[in-house]
């Protein structure tokens, strides 16, 4: 029994730009944070509830906690109990952790980077500056698998 594999291809849905919306600050509230009555009585009382936690967090933080038990066992919190003559093993792998975070974050944006053609032509493209499109397939501007039935 073969299977076609055009019957597990996914159908290809062309995706439309956002409708976009210039809306002032007070519309947008209004559209999304109070639409209805109840729409505007839950914002109001989940807006009351964040303001709450966030005012005894912040109390907490800045005023009632005891910060001299933190500064006194400030490297069990950091490295538990690892033995101090082998911490070099964990700073050479936060180095390569880092690095490698680094490197993956500059190839991610220099590969979203896109740079401006200006006249259209195909200047620094693989296959030279003939006008051809850089294609090895003919100059015909398809790259060659179009007419090679790929």
């Amino acid at each position: 029994m073969a299977v076609s594999l055009d019957a597990l291809a996914e159908p290809v849905v062309p995706v439309s730009e956002p409708p976009s919306h210039d809306l002032t600050p007070r519309q947008w509230v209004r559209a999304n944070l109070a639409s209805t009555p109840a729409n505007a009585a839950l914002t109001v009382v989940v807006g009351a509830a964040a303001a709450w936690v966030a005012y005894r967090l912040a109390r907490w933080v800045f005023v009632t906690g005891d910060w001299g038990v933190v500064r006194t066992h400030l490297r069990l919190f950091i490295v538990g109990r690892f033995p101090a003559d082998e911490l070099w093993r964990l700073w050479v792998s936060g180095y390569v952790v880092a690095a490698t975070v680094g490197l993956a974050f500059g190839a991610v944006g220099a590969a979203a980077v896109q740079v401006p053609r200006g006249d259209g032509g195909d200047r620094g493209h693989a296959g030279g500056g003939d006008g051809d499109g850089g294609d090895a397939g003919g100059g015909d501007g398809d790259g060659g698998d179009r007419a090679a039935g790929r």
